[in-house]
């Protein structure tokens, strides 16, 4: 049990910590299969005798309970390391995705033609005939042998590799995985080798006893193996989720008390350490600025007259733009857009702050105002981030597409952190449109109608009997909304991480600077030269 308990541990700690990330389509089905792992693993360890994870009057030693979770979490592991295996081209990869589309779409049809849709019978139909018509033609999928196309064409396989080669890829010997499987299902499916050794108070009956006990343990140790391979794959490809991996007191929720994120017993005051790929481009904008405000007298002096200016007469000061050359314009205008993103982050990481502190301190009258005004806080700032987070992407297509050595890469790669950012604050900024456009909170906040609605019956109607219960939806509305203000604000910190990371590979360099377009550049040569030419004013 501690074996699988420290693998399950450690694989949702990764999944959660690798979790909303750009990756290959290949590579993101993966994922999803290893969080269905995770899942299935979770299930296993809860129904698994002397487990930690519930509290039970009694232990159930019925090995069927166990089995049924290992068989998915077996196949899963198949699926998955099949699916996280780099292909050898464009083509194969479509092939892996297409075949298991199709497989897809056939099992889709089968259960609709059960239950009579025909409608949807239809429409999975066509999309496996235009899937099909794709593979035909892809040529990686005509050099497979005519019986595995017929196959794949049909939807009765799932992949291209067959359950022999995944096995021997992963050095699991094929008979030990038939008798285990076979044990398993027989099981499962209540078949008689489950119940012909049954034993009256004993094997077979859920009470304790040698046999079930040793087949319950060999399967846990056996799954743990296959969940600590996995996690290692996730880890291979997802290197910075190596540090959630903690053993037992690895961080995740939901889970047991002693693996949940520890509550801070004071709001977070202190300013966060910026993520990765952050601190990569501050490094990068920043260095050159540095270096040239030591080496360039002229430049202090202008710098130090324009701030004092400012600092003497604030209203009566209107700083215009220095003339200075196309390079020293695009740095300059990268900084800002990449400076507005992060003070959008930091913006909400205040308003969290901010926001747990007077609701720890308002009269409880006031309750509701209180949290709505955060909710609106937060929901506004978010949709700013996104704004600033969009023009950011678009400045950097915009300025590189122009040098044709960048022009496919920033056009694919924009494009697609484009959406990936839309997708992730979809659901946040149709609530900011709720809120602004029509009702603030019936509808769109279940804590804050279900408070509100306690207030009309208590305050105006007189029922004085649920005044307990609105004390509680106090109490409810004010853990809702402090957990959101810390998911979205750490959900922005990722969302410019991971645009950063995603533009890295082109215009990033290993040494922390960034490629200036040839057509910006004052000095052809000066990446060569290891000049920079960048100031903020």
């Amino acid at each position: 049990m501690d074996k699988f308990d420290v693998a399950i541990c450690e694989a949702i700690a990764v999944s959660q910590a690798s979790a909303n990330r750009m990756a290959a389509p290949n590579l993101g089905c993966a994922t999803q299969v290893f969080a269905r792992m995770c899942s299935a693993g979770m299930s296993l360890v809860r129904v698994a005798p002397l487990s930690r994870w519930v509290r039970s009057d009694f232990e159930n030693w019925d090995f069927a309970s166990v089995s049924g979770y290992a068989c998915g979490l077996l196949d899963g592991f198949l699926l998955f390391r099949y699916l996280i295996k780099s292909p050898k081209s464009g083509a194969e990869l479509q092939v892996r995705i297409d075949v298991m589309n199709i497989n897809d779409c056939s099992r889709r049809i089968e259960l609709h033609n059960n239950l009579g849709s025909l409608a949807d019978v239809a429409r999975f139909e066509k999309q496996r005939s235009e899937i099909q018509d794709r593979l035909k033609s892809n040529e990686h999928f005509i050099t497979l042998p005519d019986l595995l196309q017929i196959q794949c064409l049909n939807g009765s396989v799932l992949m291209i590799d067959g359950r022999d080669e995944i096995l021997a890829a992963v050095g699991f010997p094929k008979s030990q995985f038939d008798a285990m499987y076979g044990l398993w299902t027989q099981h499962l499916h209540i078949l008689p080798m489950s119940f012909y050794r049954m034993e009256s108070n004993g094997r077979g009956t859920g009470l304790e006893n040698e046999v079930d006990r040793s087949y319950i343990t060999q399967t846990l140790e056996i799954c743990a193996a296959f969940l600590t391979d996995a996690t290692d794959c996730m880890v291979a490809h997802f290197a910075d989720a190596a540090d959630s991996r903690k053993g037992l007191e690895s961080r995740f929720q939901p889970g047991p008390v002693l693996n949940c994120p520890k509550r801070l017993t004071a709001p977070e005051a202190t300013e966060r350490d910026r993520p990765g790929y952050v601190k990569r481009y501050m490094i990068a904008l920043g260095k050159p600025g540095i270096t040239r405000w030591q080496n360039d007298p002229a430049i202090r002096k202008l710098a130090e007259e324009r701030s004092r200016k400012l600092i003497n007469s604030p209203w009566d000061t209107e700083l215009l733009e220095v003339g200075q050359s196309r390079e020293f314009a695009f740095l300059r205008d990268f900084w800002n857009l990449f400076q507005e993103c992060t003070q959008s982050c930091l913006t909400l990481d205040l308003v969290r702050d901010l926001a747990k502190s007077s609701l720890e301190q308002i009269e409880p009258k006031r309750n509701i105002v209180t949290v709505t005004y955060w909710v609106e806080s937060y929901l506004n700032e978010v949709y700013i981030f996104q704004c600033r987070l969009l023009d950011l992407i678009k400045f950097i297509q915009r300025k590189y597409k122009k040098d044709a050595d960048f022009t496919e890469f920033v056009n694919a790669v924009g494009d697609s952190l484009a959406e990936f950012v839309k997708v992730a604050l979809e659901s946040l900024v149709n609530d900011r449109g709720t809120h602004v456009h029509q009702r603030r909170h019936r509808q769109a906040d279940p804590e804050l109608a279900r408070l509100t609605q306690l207030d009309a019956m208590i305050d105006i109607l007189g029922h004085t009997d649920l005044s307990l219960v609105r004390e509680q939806s106090r109490k409810d509305a004010t853990i809702w909304v402090t957990t959101q203000l810390r998911h979205y604000s750490d959900l922005s910190w990722h969302l410019l991480d991971e645009v950063c990371r995603g533009f890295s590979d082109g215009i990033l360099l290993e040494n922390d600077r960034i490629i200036v377009p040839s057509h910006l550049k004052d000095d052809p040569d000066d990446l060569l030269k290891g000049q920079e030419h960048i100031t903020y004013l």
